[in-house]
């Protein structure tokens, strides 16, 4: 029974990642992936501010008329082979039961299925993540660092970061309580291992920094988004649970009561590794994400494996009814937000919309502006399925810095393309404009009256432009 174990746990991982992988349509995010992967190798190594590892895998890939099930079965794939070589590694310092009901928490993750069914590196990079925390434990495990596993360690942080850049706060970590822990020889290897690795890395490091042009600006919203790190972290664990916040947030403390609980309970080695790693990643990243972007659930997926790993060993250390209850109760909350999430359509049918712009009584397609990068999707199944349709980009300024003089020179623009020939301008996601975008909308339907809706949510509409009313 007990090696069956491992296995039952990798058949589900693999069953829920694959279930209905071609149901959902390629979402904008997804159809970024594929056309970064379809870049010459040589641009892809040489864009510093973009982990290339993913691109690299996808490469094959991207370049043919593949369909959504093999695009996406890469992540698919290393969502279950994280799950797998989670239980093995968790199963050799907890009892069996404790380590495979914690991989099963990992394999029926919610926001960790929905990654592996999405055209993006968040896989790769929980994958890679694990693996370098692997290699770290078993370099600090040595007795003399030796320089095998050092450079083991150092080739798994490389992979890392380059497969994703959050991976940074993991890597500062590791290196910070590498100093503190090793003395005399082992240091001064880890030392000229760290270096070695921080000249491979400094392209994609300076690449990356390069990036923080935008840090002064986004600083002045650091407070609303810490404020919403605990919604974060409680769709991680917890997913959309509908209940109310404070519940969600009581029950999020206690899970935390729990963890602590047990750690502090430990008898034989408290898991300082493990510990560090985990919250050091944590806080990483919420500091991150509080400062660039919001502190969106699918960023601290990241820290899954870590956290579950740590819920293992403080289990332990209960008596086994009370650990038992605690994983069925996890476990019961995980299956049916999963099973909620597979049953429903997260994105809209982007190939229903392309569909509907491709049919005869459409002339010449024109996408405009939408929510920005959102036309990608439209654009990806036109161009895939739909070859003989003659569609143009028109690439006007818009997005969410859009002002009324800005929505003028779009109806200029617009008028424009209309006096040059009949076409269909195709506009979506207007639910979430801005007043001035509103009146671009506004405009569009009392000029040319003629539209038709093409998709449910977010709202779509085309207009043909064409015989424009008088005004």
């Amino acid at each position: 029974m007990k090696r069956l174990l491992p296995w039952t746990v990798l058949l589900v991982a693999l069953g829920l990642r694959a279930w209905r992988l071609d149901f959902e349509s390629l979402w904008f995010d997804e159809v970024a992936s594929i056309r970064e992967a379809d870049l010459p190798i040589r641009e892809i190594l040489g864009r510093f501010y973009w982990p290339p590892v993913y691109s690299l895998i996808m490469k094959p890939l991207a370049g043919s008329a593949a369909s959504e099930v093999w695009l996406r079965l890469p992540a698919a794939l290393l969502g279950a082979i994280t799950v797998f070589a989670f239980h093995r590694s968790v199963s050799r310092e907890t009892p069996e039961w404790i380590a495979a009901g914690t991989a099963l928490l990992l394999a029926t993750s919610a926001f960790h299925v929905e990654l592996s069914q999405q055209v993006r590196h968040y896989t790769l990079g929980i994958f890679a993540l694990w693996l370098c925390h692997l290699a770290y434990r078993r370099l600090l495990a040595s007795r003399d660092s030796s320089w095998r596993r050092g450079l083991l360690w150092a080739g798994s942080a490389a992979f890392a970061y380059l497969s994703i850049f959050l991976a940074l706060p993991l890597l500062a970590v590791q290196v910070a309580y590498g100093f503190v822990r090793l003395r005399g020889t082992p240091r001064r290897r880890f030392g000229a291992v760290v270096a070695v690795l921080g000249v491979a890395l400094s392209p994609w490091l300076i690449g990356s920094l390069a990036q923080a042009d935008r840090v002064p600006n986004q600083l002045r919203y650091a407070g609303g988004h810490l404020e919403g790190l605990a919604d974060a972290l409680t769709k991680t664990y917890f997913g959309y649970l509908p209940v109310p916040e404070w519940a969600a947030a009581a029950g999020l403390l206690a899970l935390g009561a729990v963890l602590f609980g047990g750690l502090l309970r430990e008898r034989v080695h408290f898991p300082a590794v493990p510990f560090f790693s985990y919250f050091g990643l944590l806080f990483g990243l919420a500091l991150l994400t509080a400062i660039v972007s919001d502190p969106y659930p699918r960023y601290f997926t990241l820290t899954l494996p870590f956290f579950f790993a740590l819920l293992a060993r403080s289990l332990m250390n209960f008596p086994p009814r009370f650990a038992a209850a605690i994983l069925a109760v996890l476990l019961a909350i995980s299956v049916a937000e999963t099973t909620n999430q597979l049953r429903g359509r997260q994105h809209p049918d982007w190939r229903s919309v392309a569909a509907r712009l491709a049919e005869p009584d459409f002339p010449v397609c024109t996408l405009v502006f939408g929510m920005p990068n959102m036309e990608r999707s439209v654009l990806y199944y036109l161009e895939r399925d739909h070859p003989e349709v003659d569609v143009s980009v028109h690439a006007l300024e818009g997005g969410y810095t859009l002002d009324e003089a800005g929505a003028r020179k779009i109806e200029r623009e617009i008028n424009d393309i209309a006096a040059e020939r009949d076409c269909l301008v195709y506009v979506q996601g207007f639910e979430w404009f801005s007043d001035p975008q509103r009146m671009v909308l506004q405009y569009l339907m009392f000029r040319y009256p003629w539209s038709v809706e093409v998709s449910e949510f977010p709202a779509a509409a085309a207009f043909r432009l064409t015989n424009p009313a008088e005004d």
